[in-house]
């Protein structure tokens, strides 16, 4: 199914190491756990842990707004052999989760992840055993679930979308365009010639029905202008609002971060195969979710910045054609010819003044 969101589109070898996640029945939080193997000899960090895996999985789910998106999560997990033993290592200390964001499949989520220059893929340490995957989540019957990207198949993963990464950065003034809400358009040029194709022709006045005519040419012509600048500010206040969703589930994992942090320096979180203490290490080949929640601080102010400017400039053309719709009103009123009732906010206001 082309269209279908729990394809992986990374072909048959990916889609067969592939397992199914129901994680409204089996929450994020236990299948992750489960699948890395991880226990807690701690009841109250076990149980904060769980709290904060609750709340991300609450807001993955209030970020995939539409059916046609997932959202791409990264467990990083390595472990190291010493004898008969093998003991698992976070890199670095307690960040399990690397949140990659949206995307309209896998490939794309994590290509635009490290396009961007701080994100980059990472080089796993050559001594460790990578265990790292991926878990794919999505909507199914308006309930979340996920599929994973195996670990044996998590290199081809990262060099697919590395090459598909470096493509896009080729390409002139590439951007990742996610299937957007629906976005509202300006008609108040629609309705005056709705109006004019059943009233124009009551007006005696031959100098105001061409008034009218030539003011509802200008309103059509600028109106057209307008929605065209509306759809841009409409689509940044979306990709505003998805980042900060994203700015929270990054919050959210920081706090799993440090809780895990402290269960390994406490000794409290172990291996449940062979109860060994997990360990950590400072060298990481990821950004740190500290770093990441910079990053995406510094993106969100630009995009408020953008949000702005073209806010700024679309009340110029809506003060413009409400100017247009009120002079074409006042000639019907003149000339003693009733209209129908406009439709409430025909020309809206951007965030109105309470």
């Amino acid at each position: 199914m082309p269209n279908d969101i729990s394809d992986l589109k990374l072909g048959s070898d990916v889609e067969n190491s592939s397992r199914m996640l129901d994680i409204a029945k089996v929450t994020l939080g236990v299948s992750v756990l489960q699948e890395v193997g991880f226990k807690f000899q701690n009841y109250i960090i076990e149980q904060n842990i769980n709290k904060e895996f609750s709340q991300l999985q609450n807001q993955i789910d209030e970020s995939i707004t539409n059916p046609k998106v997932g959202y791409l999560l990264e467990v990083a997990l390595y472990y190291e052999v010493s004898g008969a033993d093998q003991y698992f290592i976070t890199l670095p200390k307690g960040q399990l989760l690397i949140p990659i964001g949206l995307g309209t499949e896998p490939l794309d989520a994590y290509a635009e992840y490290i396009r961007t220059p701080q994100l980059k893929s990472p080089n796993p340490p050559s001594n460790l055993v990578n265990q790292s995957f991926f878990y794919w989540i999505f909507k199914k019957d308006g309930k979340l679930a996920a599929k994973s990207i195996s670990t044996t198949s998590y290199k081809y993963f990262l060099d697919v979308a590395k090459s598909e990464a470096d493509r896009r950065g080729l390409l002139t003034n590439w951007q990742q365009t996610l299937p957007s809400g629906r976005l509202e358009r300006i008609k108040a040029a629609n309705y005056w010639n709705d109006v004019s194709n059943s009233r124009l022709k009551l007006i005696e006045d031959e100098a105001k029905r061409n008034e009218i005519i030539k003011l509802t040419k200008e309103m059509e012509a600028l109106q057209a202008q307008a929605n065209e600048l509306y759809s841009s500010y409409q689509k940044v206040v979306e990709k505003l609002a998805q980042q900060q969703k994203y700015y929270d589930t990054l919050n959210t994992i920081s706090t799993i971060t440090n809780l895990i942090g402290s269960a390994i320096e406490l000794k409290e979180a172990l291996n449940k195969t062979n109860n060994t203490a997990v360990k950590s290490s400072d060298k990481s080949p990821y950004p740190s979710i500290t770093s990441t929640i910079e990053i995406t601080t510094e993106k969100m102010t630009k995009m408020g910045m953008q949000k702005t400017q073209i806010k700024d400039t679309v009340e110029i053309y809506f003060k413009d054609l409400r100017d247009l719709n009120s002079k074409i009103g006042g000639i019907y009123q003149d000339a003693g010819v009733p209209v129908p009732k406009q439709p409430d906010n025909i020309i809206p206001v951007i965030n109105p003044k309470p």
